[in-house]
């Protein structure tokens, strides 16, 4: 599966916030926020070499209100799901959404090398919820997951393994079946208490490969645009 193959199966979505594949699993349960836009990656997925693998979006009791009053942001959200969108969360035109305060933490008080990398945060399920326990169980089921999974398997790992792209495994692992793929320069797995939060700041192992990997992209090509 290539990437514009996953582009192109959430094409589908249309104007809508379901993934027609999924409806029929997520018409029976009220786990997900589904009036929310989906967010199966966050960032530019055709072009980025930086890649943090995540479990879902989590759920701040002002995202509806701001998502439907804010149509940029809407629209931003759409043209992400074409690959070509910056990480929406490090974006000056939306430092008020709560998501930007959770990226500050994530990716920490220099997130600006973040950002200008083009980072791309995966989600192996699309839909937002405030408890990723819950939202696991649903990993098995949800075709947009398979998708996602299957993406990363046949697509991203061979670009880390080759060293064209980092990945840091922050949740998940075992549903994104990485579980067993050795750790190395460029691929990062998250253990134990290390999944809790998912930090990837300039202190912890994932961040300090993510920053690594971005300094020397920068030494062989220049500064990164």
């Amino acid at each position: 599966m290539t990437t514009d193959d996953l582009i192109r199966f959430w094409g589908r979505l249309g104007g809508g916030t379901i993934h027609p594949d999924d409806a029929p699993i997520l018409g029976m349960t009220k786990i997900f926020e589904t009036r929310l836009i989906p967010l199966p990656w966050n960032g530019p997925i055709l072009t980025s070499r930086v890649f943090v693998a995540m479990l879902n979006p989590s759920l701040d009791p002002k995202d509806v209100g701001y998502e439907a009053n804010n149509t940029k942001f809407c629209r931003h959200l759409r043209q992400n799901l074409t690959g070509n969108a910056p990480y929406v969360y490090l974006e000056d035109d939306f430092q008020d959404h709560p998501g930007a305060d959770w990226a500050r933490k994530t990716f920490g008080t220099d997130h600006s090398i973040i950002r200008d990398a083009n980072v791309c945060v995966l989600q192996l399920v699309p839909y937002h919820c405030a408890e990723g326990g819950i939202a696991s169980k649903f990993a098995a089921s949800l075709k947009s997951a398979a998708f996602m999974r299957t993406w990363v398997q046949r697509t991203l790992l061979p670009r880390v393994r080759s060293g064209d792209a980092i990945l840091a495994v922050a949740r998940a692992a075992r549903a994104y079946d990485v579980e067993n793929e050795a750790e190395s320069r460029t691929f990062i797995r998250y253990s134990g208490s290390e999944c809790r939060r998912g930090y990837m700041t300039k202190n912890v192992r994932g961040g300090i490969a993510l920053r690594k990997f971005i300094s020397d992209l920068k030494v062989l090509s220049g500064p990164m645009v």
